[in-house]
């Protein structure tokens, strides 16, 4: 390195530095933490004569953060001066050769540590002929700061938040407040987010931060500059909420009523119903319903029903308001089995078809007739008074048809029911007299007439009238019924007609109610198709209610020998049936129907 001797190098005075926002040596006395409100600075004149900027730091929470402790900063390194700035140093260069070191960003970095409060930083520059300057010492005297704890919020369980409000000086730095939670594996941690939100003055504020979802307290506490200011517990809080039920027989609908919609799935989806103090069983949830469905109970029963959110509930005050109910009844249907039977059609010697000659002479002195004797179930309706209607103008087979009747073909002990599609006519016109064409002469008549309707056999819980003056027919379907059972089962046989193969016997249920306006409404209906089956076979309609709280009042269940059930006109046109002349009949799908019962 050369340098020339110039007179005026020979007669350079020491450089000199300059500072700005503090005396040299005198304590600055500020808050820990806190934003100096001007610049802290230390200017370096003729930067260009330097050959060194030294600065002695002694700060133990600067050397801690790998500050060094003496450097040149001149000749500093890129891992040392990357250090320095990540606590807010700054070297600025001007355009009149100075140089500038700025402290104002590291006095907020300062912290209070092992019982010291001061903060030492001496700058010292040298110029190439060594001269020296006198060193500059920024002296930094921290106080600390009371943060207080005036409320803690509780945690409410499925919002999971957590507001603190807390009390500090006005100078001190609100984003040097931090709060840490205690975890399950004993470790401090920082929350997802924490907001904080000045309050009036300068003198107070709010902290809201999540914490994590469960049940038990949780542990936490209030840091400033990293040092800890208050610990307390968050002590969690089960959502507020009620419940209504809807009592059935062995299950009960909950419902959860709460005042926060935000919290309705939460609350759902963690809830366990008590009944009598016993935690119930689970059928099913709808969380965004707010739905729980419990089973378990007993029919004809009374409960006291609550819920809790909560694992391990502490006592009352964890549950909800006590809810009373009574379960319903786990009615049947009456005669179920169809052991009890009545009267249904009588008739010695109906005339069965036409009269027929013996041979080909025309003398018409063959006439077959039918003696009938049928029973019917008892506690059951049937449509007998439209197919076999006395009241026909014409009394004859063809005409005069019983659609069902109990048979001794049953599932279960005797008896069974048969329900068949059937042909009939009150009006029927006459049958023509049948004379033998030629051998083998047969023993019945060959003449076919065609009944005008065609009807569906039925069996149903309530009554029926059949007006054959008008051809109007009146059901009045369903009985008194104060359960709702969930499904009907039963066992049945369909043989399909021979030209209705894809005929399907027909089962429909329907359970009503009445609503708060006083009118009927239905609150369950079901229906299914029966296929063909050669044995009895089980078969279930379940049921699912639409209308919560609304209980029953009565019960409809029919069971038809065709899916085509409807009016005279609409059976007609639809219902099949073939014509037997042996017989002298048109009959077509036949349903056997034994061992009905109800589930709850």
């Amino acid at each position: 390195v050369t340098i020339r001797l110039t007179p005026a190098l020979l007669a350079a005075k020491a450089p000199e530095i300059h500072c700005e926002g503090f005396a040299d040596g005198s304590p600055l006395h500020i808050t820990e933490g806190s934003v100096p409100d001007h610049s802290i600075a230390a200017t370096v004149d003729a930067a260009s004569l330097l050959s060194g900027l030294f600065l002695s730091t002694n700060s133990p929470t600067l050397l801690a953060g790998g500050w060094p402790a003496e450097i040149n900063l001149m000749e500093a390194s890129e891992s040392d001066m990357a250090a320095m700035r990540s606590f807010g140093l700054a070297l600025v260069s001007s355009v009149d050769g100075s140089l500038t070191v700025d402290f104002t960003k590291v006095v907020p970095n300062l912290r209070l540590a092992e019982g010291i409060t001061q903060h030492r930083l001496q700058l010292q520059a040298r110029t190439r002929t060594n001269i020296e300057s006198r060193p500059a010492i920024l002296a930094v005297e921290l106080s600390g700061v009371d943060v207080t704890l005036i409320e803690v919020s509780e945690a409410v369980m499925g919002i999971d938040s957590c507001t603190m409000r807390i009390s500090l000086p006005a100078e001190a730095s609100l984003d040097d407040v931090a709060v840490e939670i205690l975890g399950d594996d004993g470790q401090w941690t920082a929350p997802a987010e924490t907001i904080r939100t000045p309050g009036a003055g300068g003198h107070s504020a709010t902290i809201t931060f999540d914490v994590p979802a469960g049940q038990s307290d949780i542990g936490s506490r209030i840091l400033y500059c990293g040092a800890v200011k208050a610990t307390t517990s968050i002590r969690r809080r089960a959502p507020e909420f009620n419940i209504s039920v809807d009592a059935f027989s062995h299950s009960a609908v909950v419902m959860i009523e709460s005042s926060d919609p935000g919290l309705t799935s939460y609350i759902t989806r963690n809830a366990s119903i008590y009944a009598n103090g016993v935690p119930t069983l689970e059928l099913a949830r709808m969380e965004d319903n707010g739905v729980i469905t419990v089973t378990g109970l007993k029919a004809d029963t009374r409960y006291t029903l609550r819920a809790t959110v909560l694992t391990q509930p502490r006592g009352n005050a964890d549950f909800t308001a006590p809810v009373d109910i009574t379960t319903e009844k786990a009615q049947q249907l009456p005669n179920a089995d169809f052991e009890e039977r009545r009267k249904s059609v009588e008739y010695r010697n109906l005339p069965s078809g036409g009269r027929y000659s013996q041979t080909i002479v025309g003398i018409f002195n063959r006439q077959n007739h039918a003696n009938i004797k049928q029973e019917a179930p008892q506690s059951w309706a049937n449509v007998n008074a439209k197919t076999f209607c006395m009241d026909a103008a014409r009394h004859n087979t063809w005409y005069m048809q019983p659609s069902t009747e109990s048979v001794l073909d049953a599932y279960l002990n005797s008896y069974g029911v048969r329900i068949q599609s059937v042909g009939w006519d009150i009006d029927g016109p006459e049958i023509p007299d049948y004379r033998q064409p030629d051998p083998p002469y047969t023993d019945y008549s060959r003449n076919i007439p065609r009944p005008a309707h065609r009807s569906a056999g039925r069996l149903f819980l309530g009554s029926y009238r059949f007006d054959p003056a008008t051809m109007t027919e009146t059901y009045d379907e369903g009985i008194e019924f104060a359960s709702r059972p969930m499904a009907l089962n039963g066992f049945y046989k369909y043989l399909p007609g021979s030209t209705a193969t894809a005929e399907r016997g027909f089962v429909r249920v329907e359970v009503t109610g009445i609503s708060s306006d006083g009118a009927e409404i239905t609150i369950a209906k079901a229906e299914t198709a029966l296929p063909a089956a050669t044995g009895y076979t089980a078969f279930t309609v379940p049921l699912s209610y639409t209308v919560p709280g609304v209980k029953a009042t009565k019960i409809k269940v029919l069971l038809a020998s065709s899916t085509a059930v409807g009016t005279i006109d609409e059976e007609t046109a639809s219902v099949i049936t073939i014509s037997d002349p042996v017989t002298a009949t048109y009959t077509g799908s036949t349903l056997w129907v034994d061992a009905l019962s109800l589930s709850y």
